[in-house]
This record gives structure tokens, sequence and C-alpha cells, in this order.
């Protein structure tokens, strides 16, 4: 009598308490868990104040994801390298017309941190803090050294009060030599000087950044001018205006615009007489 062999069965996978991991899907864990992280922080650009969350955390955790799922790292998404070092941003979050524009200019880095309300800080404690802004931000004018210290003080505009504490402050820090103070437009009052540490460079050709325009130092508008004219030429005032908010991620040439520009037209010719032109 032949034997059949009786095929053989594999026995049904466990199923009850503690047996869930046996069918679990290494990798769709892993996406889970990164994507739970990076909804966390969906918004890193606009959440730096919160103590609660640091990069090394964010940076750690991506680098995990990352060998499954492939993902961008959240430092190079938050335009910062793990190492801290600051890197363009990608083209996606810049408009695609003007990504050429905006790489060749160095990035803004402002200020960040928490400072006391002007009016409970001493006057020691608030040259400190503006010589903080100014080491992160300068050279930078007067104007936006207000809007800055009120922004990380918790306020939200800069009362009477409040800039004659921080322009006697800022004197104060001129006066004893913390900060040097330059007025190429020869305007009077604290604001519409540029400010700068002894070791600064006196100009850095930056990308607006948080500033707006009116905000940003007369020499570097000055430079931004002088670099769209190699260009575009001298001849229309207009054309070389909207060159510059171009460059700058602006489209429109507001009246306001066009004063502070021409304001700083002619430090832009005083720099391109002096310029060498070997160089050209």
């Amino acid at each position: 009598m032949d034997l059949v062999p009786t095929p053989y069965q594999i026995p049904p996978s466990p199923s009850g308490p503690g047996n869930e991991s046996v069918v679990a899907d290494p990798i769709r864990k892993t996406d889970a868990v990164c994507g739970g992280r990076e909804d966390s922080e969906a918004d890193p650009i606009g959440d730096h104040d919160d103590p609660r969350t640091t990069l090394g955390d964010v940076a750690d955790l991506t680098a995990t994801c990352a060998s499954e799922s492939q993902l961008p790292s959240v430092a190079a998404r938050m335009g910062t390298s793990d190492d801290n070092t600051p890197v363009e941003p990608p083209a996606s979050v810049v408009d695609f017309e003007r990504s050429s524009h905006l790489a060749t200019l160095r990035a803004y880095i402002p200020f960040e941190g928490e400072l006391i309300p002007a009016l409970d800080a001493t006057r020691s404690q608030l040259v400190t803090a503006l010589r903080d802004i100014v080491t992160a931000e300068g050279p930078v004018m007067g104007h936006r050294m207000h809007s800055a210290y009120v922004l990380a003080s918790g306020g939200r505009r800069v009362g009477k009060q409040i800039g004659h504490a921080l322009n006697t402050a800022i004197s104060e820090a001129v006066r004893t030599g913390i900060l040097v103070a330059e007025n190429p437009l020869e305007q009077s009052g604290v604001k519409p000087r540029t400010y700068r540490l002894p070791g600064q460079s006196e100009v850095v050709v930056r990308q607006l950044g948080p500033r707006t325009l009116e905000q940003v130092p007369p020499m570097e508008l000055a430079h931004l001018l002088t670099d769209a004219a190699a260009v575009s030429g001298w001849d229309t005032t207009e054309s070389l205006f909207r060159d510059v908010l171009h460059r700058l991620g602006r489209d429109r040439l507001s009246s306001q615009a066009s004063q502070t520009l021409a304001a700083a037209l002619p430090l832009a010719h005083i720099l391109e007489d002096n310029s060498d032109p070997s160089d050209t």
C-alpha cells in the first residue's frame, strides 16, 4: 500500500497580547516614529524661542529615520547644518525666479534670545543686550536695534519711553567704545545711524531677513545698487531700484522704497567712482 505524503502545513502566526510586533512592518514603524516627530516640528522656523525644542534632538532622530525613509534632515530644512553652520535654504523655499539672485547674498542671521523689558532693565543690562544684538546682526541700524530688542523682550511696539531708554543706552555704548557708530547720510538722531562692534566689517551685504528696507544700512544698499548697476547700468533709476528689490525678494517699488534707495544712490556713485578699474 502506497503512502501519500501529507503536505506540510505552516502553523498560523501567534496572535494575542504581546505578539503584535511579530507582524509589524519594521520600516513602517520607523516611518511612523519619524512622521510623528515631523508633525510636532511642523513649523521649526517660527518656534526658535521654544526652550523645549533643541536642534540636537531633532537632528539625531532625523538621522535615525533617514536610513529607512531617506527624508532630508530637519537641520537642512531649517536652513542650518548639524554643526550649526548656516546653509542656503532649499530652492523650494525661495521663489524660483529669485533663487539665483538670493543665493548670491549671505543669509541674515537675526538675534535670538529673551531680554528683560527695556523699562525694567538697568542701564548696564540694556547696554549688554544691545551689544549682543549687534554681535548677531551688525552692522545694524538703530531702527532695527529697537525692533529686535522689543521683540526679544516680548513687546510689540517701541513706545516713546522705551525708545528713549534704548537711545540712551546706545549712546552710552558708543561713548564707552563698546559700539562704533557710522552716519553716512549725516542724519540726526540715534536710529538712522549704523552700529557695529569695533572688530566687525563696515559693510556686510545680506538678504533682507526680518528687516524692512528702511532698516537696511545705507552702505549695504549702496553696494546692492552698485552691483545692480554693473549689470543693468545707471541710466534708468527705476529699473535699477527694481533690480535691487528683486534681489532682496520684494516686488513692489513703493514711494517709501524709492525714497530709501534714492537716499543711498549718491553713496553708490561714490563707491563706483572709488572702485579700482582693474576689478571691472
